[in-house]
């Protein structure tokens, strides 16, 4: 059986299937380990009214990660996504949405220290058009993200347009707050930016022939599914066990070596979170 890892992923045990059958159905395809990020508060049912009320999103996590823990490796990583942020200055104007934000991100970080999260995310900017005065918030948002980051010494999972301005923007932001580059995750990153992402790690999304592209460059990416859990998208953005079944189909065909395999999802994933997976 190919064993294979999944670093970015979402359950909803409102509306999809939830934490415990995502995780079973991944562990009976050879999957050893996932990451669950948390989805908007909207998918939850839950109503944001300050920076408390997102103890309630990461409580929804981490109980699901207690859960899926049971068939697998199952960790959280807890933050603002940046469509929250742009709807938030929306429904409360910039200085209060950054206000909430930010406390959101402060209990966010608790969960880290007290270890019920391996780290950060997802936050960043989002990948469409969105008013400015959103954007400067979300800006903000990031650099105290990733000051967090760098005061925990813990991964944080950014949200990004595949701009190239945007990856020299995070790098100097990286750069200037002093956040270990490793640390950084590139989030659904375009499989070109591995090997020139200036030390930031790039998680490679299941789509297209994104696998395909990556494993012709050095192994130094994560790959992940991106799964949303939505009944009404199924399958988006991809499901945790096709990874299995992409990479079995490679292996067969000769396009991978198992070396490299065990580098991509089983290395790298184990000196990320600080884990031992095998």
């Amino acid at each position: 059986m190919v064993y294979v890892t999944d670093n970015h992923a979402h359950a909803n045990p409102v509306r999809g299937m939830g934490f415990r059958e995502v995780a079973e159905r991944f562990r009976g395809s050879g999957g050893l380990a996932m990451v669950f990020a948390p989805l908007l508060s909207w998918h939850y049912s839950v109503s944001i009214g300050d920076g408390e009320s997102f103890r309630r999103i990461y409580e929804v996590v981490v109980r699901g990660v207690q859960e899926a823990s049971q068939h697998l490796k199952a960790l959280a990583v807890l933050g603002v996504h940046p469509a929250e942020v742009v709807a938030l200055v929306e429904v409360m104007g910039v200085e209060r949405a950054l206000e909430v934000s930010q406390r959101a991100m402060d209990i966010a970080a608790s969960y880290v220290k007290q270890g019920y999260a391996v780290g950060l995310g997802e936050v960043g900017r989002p990948h469409y058009p969105a008013p400015r005065p959103a954007i400067e918030v979300c800006n903000k948002v990031l650099d105290y993200s990733l000051m967090l980051a760098r005061d925990l010494s813990c991964p944080v999972h950014l949200h990004l347009d595949r701009g190239e301005g945007t990856l020299r923007d995070v790098k100097e932001r990286v750069r200037r707050i002093g956040v270990k580059p490793e640390l950084v995750v590139i989030h659904h990153a375009d499989p070109a930016i591995i090997g020139r992402s200036g030390g930031l790690t790039p998680s490679i999304p299941l789509r297209g022939r994104n696998l395909e592209k990556a494993f012709s460059k050095k192994p130094i990416y994560l790959v992940e599914s991106d799964f949303i859990d939505d009944p009404k998208r199924p399958g988006a953005v991809a499901y945790p066990w096709a990874i299995a079944q992409e990479v079995k189909r490679m292996l067969d065909e000769g396009a991978v070596s198992e070396e490299y395999l065990e580098k991509v999802f089983i290395d790298n994933f184990e000196k990320l979170y600080g884990v031992k997976l095998k």
